[in-house]
């Protein structure tokens, strides 16, 4: 058995954990190249090197302070 499906039949104990899938979808060195350049219009943030998708998370509320809460949901949300 690999480290992630270990991970997820025991989950990391005591604390909540969010289980995220990600993939590439850039496949070409035109692509790629193509997201570089679009990083000059959002000060050099790079956007749409990966498509995440939520696989498990909590189903009970996180306490966390309200800045990191926001820094979640926006890197969940491809912000």
């Amino acid at each position: 058995m690999g480290w992630g499906e270990a991970f997820f039949r025991n989950g990391w104990h005591g604390h909540p954990w969010v289980v995220i899938d990600r993939k590439s979808t850039v496949h070409t060195e035109e692509e790629f190249r193509a997201v570089l350049e679009q990083s000059s219009q959002t000060e050099n943030w790079v956007f749409g090197l990966w498509t995440e998708r939520l696989l498990h998370a909590p189903t009970f509320g996180v306490v966390a302070p309200e800045d990191v809460q926001q820094r979640i949901i926006s890197a969940l949300a491809g912000c």
